[in-house]
């Protein structure tokens, strides 16, 4: 985003305006933004741009460089169903994913992948499913060496003014106003080796990934992966116990991190709650 701005001379500062992160974050790779941020930041990207398309100018300038360790998983796995699973357990946390994703199989190759926008935005879930959708066509040559078809694409919100670049870049039946959001792949299927597959390389990623998990509750405030999480299962907040051993660590450690800026558990359910209401 921030170098789609560039092009059109816009900066930085416009962009994280009101966002409450610092410019400084965009030089600092240990920074993680919670998904309240994430949707100022997009926010003010389509208030800035005017563009109600943007997503897909965001989506075509994807880099799996920018993914990080997780980019690494991905493209070392072995074939499409270990790098989905991958996505699957690290994209939230680490990448800060606004998504959540399910697979569906079904008989032959063909399968569905199902798409959960953790924003109670329409406009903010239409960007961020359109911006995952083509950067996902992009990662898709990357991993399988061929870009996806799709049987239908289904998306749980109305159609936008744009509706005929999806038709233009997808090439398939569109359907909006859908019961939920669908992509119904037609090829590659879930087994399609990745080419750049490596064991080794991907056995210690995946490794570090999971050392990356396991100490992220203790970089910084906790708050923002409750919020996170609280999001994930908002139809059935978790109680203390399983949030604890959700992010590894202990009840009483919870409880001491909320203590001590001043906040309880209760609370932050509380809140989350009176917010989902008011939105």
């Amino acid at each position: 985003s921030i170098e789609l701005l560039r092009d059109r001379n816009i900066s930085a500062r416009q962009l994280l305006s009101g966002t409450g992160i610092p410019l400084k974050a965009l030089s600092d790779p240990e920074y993680v933004m919670d998904i309240e941020q994430l949707d100022a930041v997009v926010s003010n990207l389509i208030r800035i741009t005017l563009q109600p398309d943007i997503a897909f100018a965001v989506g075509e300038r994807f880099d799996p460089s920018n993914m990080g360790i997780v980019g690494y998983a991905l493209l070392s796995s072995r074939n499409l169903r270990d790098a989905m699973r991958l996505w699957h357990e690290y994209s939230n946390p680490l990448l800060g994913s606004p998504l959540r994703l399910t697979v569906q199989e079904s008989r032959g190759v063909n399968w569905a992948l199902y798409v959960t926008p953790l924003s109670p935005q329409i406009e903010l879930q239409r960007f961020f499913i359109e911006e995952f959708l083509v950067s996902g066509v992009k990662l898709f040559r990357l991993l399988a060496a061929q870009p996806p078809t799709f049987r239908s694409l289904a998306f749980a919100y109305p159609r936008p003014p744009h509706h005929a670049q999806y038709a233009k870049f997808f090439g398939c039946p569109i359907e909006f106003d859908a019961p939920a959001t669908v992509f119904d792949f037609r090829s590659p299927g879930l087994d399609t080796p990745i080419r750049s597959n490596d064991e080794e390389i991907n056995r210690v990623v995946s490794h570090y990934c999971r050392d990356i998990l396991q100490q992220l509750p203790r970089a910084g405030t906790i708050e923002p992966r409750l919020r996170s999480l609280f999001l994930i299962n908002s139809s059935q907040l978790p109680d203390r116990h399983a949030v604890s051993k959700h992010l590894g660590i202990s009840s009483s450690t919870l409880n001491r991190r909320l203590k001590k800026n001043g906040r309880t558990y209760w609370q932050l359910k509380k809140d989350f709650r009176l917010g989902l209401a008011k939105q």
